[in-house]
């Protein structure tokens, strides 16, 4: 398929400009003088700058998102008030080592690698992920447990609450 070009009024064919509107004209801008008027002419570095602003302003807006997508940082988690939010793990799992009901039991998980507790069966998913279960890790893992580890038997939701996270986590390292 034949790419079509544009054609001036005159009839000569434009070719496609690669780059974006606003940097093609910025760096127009640029390459040519700007007359102030009479014969004074603006040149060089006054005139880059004026030209390039538009420029540095768009790409600063373009920047901002990604910054803003960096995760803030782990809350510090209080031991006692994890154990009130532990009772909703309670039904799938235990502290007490070598307890495993549907989950593993979670005896010395913050530091443990995953799919290491004897006598329970995990997913496919868990046994290949080489995870260690760090504080960091457990904090990501717990905000969406199948989001993070897509193919896990725990079908949990997830604690959306930055601190409530952080709380087990104190928690789970008083359990040994």
């Amino acid at each position: 398929m034949k790419q079509r070009h544009a054609m001036s009024a005159k009839g000569h064919r434009h070719q496609p400009r690669p780059v974006t509107p606003m940097i093609h004209s910025a760096l127009d801008c640029v390459s040519r003088p700007v007359r102030l008027g009479g014969n004074v002419t603006l040149r060089n570095e006054t005139n880059m700058i004026r030209c390039l602003l538009p420029v540095a302003l768009a790409a600063t807006v373009v920047a901002i998102p990604a910054a803003a997508q960096t995760a803030p940082p782990m809350p510090v988690g209080n031991a006692a008030a994890g154990a009130k939010v532990f009772v909703q793990c309670k039904t799938c799992h235990v502290t007490d080592k070598g307890v495993n009901r549907i989950g593993p039991s979670l005896a010395g998980v913050v530091g443990r690698k995953s799919g290491t507790v004897p006598g329970y069966k995990y997913s496919a998913a868990n046994l290949k992920s080489g995870v260690v279960w760090t504080a960091p890790t457990l904090y990501r893992y717990l905000e969406a447990p199948m989001k993070f580890m897509p193919g896990t038997k725990m079908t949990f939701g997830g604690l959306k609450k930055p601190q409530d996270r952080a709380d087990v986590i104190a928690f789970l390292k008083t359990k040994p």
